[in-house]
């Protein structure tokens, strides 16, 4: 005679069909984990849940972390230029410099300290100056003997206030790339950005005005000549 099971106490019910009858569960659809037809525990719910919390706290402490680290990097440079000959002339240095520190790490999101040149292009949009990447490259190239991918944010100070460093001088000097120092325009000084719709309006006078002069009404129309 053969020996009979309850639903219950079913040995051929596998592990987690036999936890869905005898232990607690959410029988909610929404909280099933994938499987087919398998509940997800509720202390396995809030587990997970729990982790993701830990580790998205954990990845906004290691970004302000390095926000902090590189922002105390960035105010060595800063001061280190404040104190440099050749960036003495310069107007209203501290502030463009604070200005500079923080668009650079506004566009460097993963804070490594460098930027591309295409992000360096849309940078200088914002101040009125539309180069292209090659054309910053070689002017980065000229100004700190950079021939790298990427712009340092020495070597992009360097190249919004049209300056050579002191030390950049004496590496450049000592590599046999001449040296000398540079006294540029600041590109910052270029002007306030104007949208290409605003240059349109403003700098391009409209068609309507080289049109002729409308001629005198006719008596035909119904117009008497006074």
């Amino acid at each position: 005679m053969t020996r009979r099971y309850g639903p219950r106490y079913d040995l051929s019910l596998r592990p987690h069909q036999r936890d869905y009858i005898q232990g607690p569960v959410v029988e909610s659809a929404a909280r099933r984990d994938g499987r087919s037809g398998t509940p997800v525990n509720l202390s396995q719910q809030l587990l997970f849940e729990g982790f993701l919390k830990f580790s998205l706290v954990c990845i906004v402490a290691k970004d302000c972390e390095m926000q902090e680290k590189q922002e105390k990097e960035f105010c060595l440079i800063n001061k280190e230029y404040l104190a440099d000959e050749p960036f003495r002339d310069i107007p209203h240095l501290q502030a463009k410099l604070d200005q500079l520190k923080g668009m650079f790490m506004g566009y460097d999101a993963t804070h490594t300290g460098e930027i591309d040149y295409p992000t360096m292009s849309r940078i200088l949009q914002e101040f009125g100056v539309f180069q292209n990447p090659l054309e910053l490259k070689t002017l980065v190239q000229e100004i700190t003997g950079n021939t790298g991918s990427t712009v340092p944010y020495k070597d992009f100070t360097m190249v919004m206030l049209g300056r050579r460093s002191t030390m950049c001088q004496r590496i450049m000097h000592y590599n046999g790339k001449g040296g000398g120092a540079v006294k540029m325009p600041s590109l910052m000084d270029a002007g306030t950005y104007v949208t290409f719709l605003e240059c349109t309006l403003s700098g391009v006078p409209s068609p309507l005005t080289t049109l002729p002069p409308p001629p005198p009404p006719s008596p035909a129309d119904g117009f008497s000549e006074t």
